[in-house]
């Protein structure tokens, strides 16, 4: 909408400026608008590696084709005021839609509650780290040939209990954290999802049994605090204009914005990120007054790698490519997680030797589409296939670290093939010492083209 209201203001503002053209300008607007949301789709039909630049030089050149040829065909026509209304009524729809799904999705979600009643038997406080994208340790040994034993060995001495088969129930962060708070599988397409993850079971619950809340985001000045939640390095640690700082959202919903800025300004894309370090610093510092829920999410290993093996700082400009998961560039990927696996540890000694009793849980909320952009040329979550490297690729996108230190009367509730949906199902179970109710573990395939999620993974098998 913010897109739209911005074309029609400029477009009106030029065409006060040029009077004898308003129907030529009116026209080369609506081809610019067309093309920019076609920018996605050139990149990936003219091919993966192309620079930014070049996409946007051949976007301006169709705009501008399109733009010429209109105004030759019908510029002189009175079909254009039809036109505009087409294109006004069109336009329409998609708001039409969005106020449904907000309508709908609101009714379903007050449906089926996940509400755990009783009262808390213990009151541990209960830490929840989300590490981006950081993949299972034996799909990291079988796909980037990484070994991760040694931190593996870290989280065991510990007294971490490792989901060694777990899987995700969706290969994107959007579905996977909503899912994960629900406490139950999402099952029909929700454009709105990510907007109520806090209002989901989850806080719901916590905050009925009495818990503080508490949020540590993975970037600066970026995601507002939510209602009653207590958020931590939300201020900006400097003057420097972040892309973040404009509106993740709107840059994403503006292709050829997204495309100008990464072409012109790497180095300002990549937010001003939280990563471990910060959070260390926080967890040292926090104090509740009572039982309290803390949720921090982490972009690391995911993408930017701002940080080398030796946690020091990368040079975005002189990297190349920084945001994706590419083959070529797995080694940044895998010299992040070295690093972030340092701070972890350092994290996880301070923080046990402060809350020996707390609930602790590592996850990652997907894996890396490394494995898939080798055989297929994009870095995007891999689809089902009858391609022999198909399954490499999927364990690759839904194979999650997920680690859990608990307290010794509930580690029996735990069991290797544990996935994300039940985590929490696990959680209150054990603080109000009942036994969980526990979901089959699935996974889905998201199809944004139908928008419709599919069961691709029962049982222990993929279903392909």
């Amino acid at each position: 909408m913010a897109v739209f209201l911005g074309a029609v203001v400029t477009t009106f503002t030029v065409q006060k400026a040029f009077p004898k053209y308003k129907k030529s300008i009116l026209i080369s607007s609506y081809m610019a608008l067309f093309v920019m949301f076609l920018t996605p789709s050139l990149r990936e039909f003219l091919d993966q590696y192309i620079r930014y630049r070049y996409t946007l030089l051949i976007a301006f050149l169709i705009a501008a084709s399109l733009s010429y040829l209109a105004i030759k065909t019908v510029g002189k026509n009175k079909f254009i005021l039809p036109f505009s209304f087409f294109f006004l009524f069109l336009s329409a729809i998609p708001t039409g839609q969005h106020l449904y799904f907000l309508f709908y999705s609101q009714a379903q979600n007050s449906l089926n509650e996940v509400v755990f009643k009783g009262p808390a038997v213990r009151k541990p406080n209960v830490y929840f780290f989300i590490l981006d994208a950081y993949m299972r340790s034996d799909i990291l040994k079988q796909n980037l040939d990484f070994d991760n034993s040694q931190f593996m060995s870290f989280l065991s001495q510990r007294n971490f209990f490792n989901a060694e088969g777990s899987f995700v129930a969706y290969p994107t962060t959007v579905y996977s954290m909503t899912t994960t708070f629900r406490m139950k599988h999402v099952t029909e397409f929700e454009p709105d999802i990510w907007s109520q993850r806090f209002k989901s079971d989850t806080f719901k619950n916590f905050s009925a049994l009495g818990y503080s809340l508490h949020f540590m985001s993975q970037s600066r000045g970026v995601v507002p605090c939510p209602e009653n939640i207590t958020c931590y390095k939300t201020v900006p640690k400097s003057d420097f204009l972040y892309i973040g700082r404009l509106g993740t959202t709107l840059i994403k919903t503006i292709p050829l914005l997204e495309d100008l800025l990464l072409a012109t300004v790497p180095e300002r894309f990549v937010y001003e990120l939280n990563n471990i370090s910060d959070l260390h610093d926080t967890i040292l510092k926090f104090d509740p007054k009572g039982p309290a829920f803390f949720y921090a999410h982490i972009l690391m290993p995911h993408s930017p790698y701002t940080l080398d093996a030796e946690c020091k700082p990368v040079d975005i400009k002189s990297s190349g490519d920084f945001t994706s998961f590419r083959w070529n560039i797995r080694h940044r990927y895998l010299d992040f997680l070295k690093c972030g696996n340092r701070q972890v540890r350092k994290m996880i000694d301070a923080l046990i030797a402060k809350d020996k009793d707390a609930i602790i849980i590592l996850q990652g909320d997907h894996g890396a589409y490394f494995t898939n952009n080798r055989y297929s040329g994009t870095d995007d979550a891999p689809e089902p296939g009858p391609e022999p490297w198909r399954k490499a690729a999927m364990d690759g996108a839904y194979a999650n670290l997920n680690v859990l230190r608990v307290p010794q009367p509930c580690r029996s509730t735990l069991y290797p093939t544990m996935s994300p949906v039940n985590t929490f199902r696990m959680v209150f179970a054990c603080i109000t010492d009942i036994e969980p109710t526990y979901l089959s573990d699935k996974s889905f395939w998201i199809d944004y083209d139908r928008k419709e999620l599919k069961l691709i993974r029962d049982n222990g098998k993929w279903l392909f």
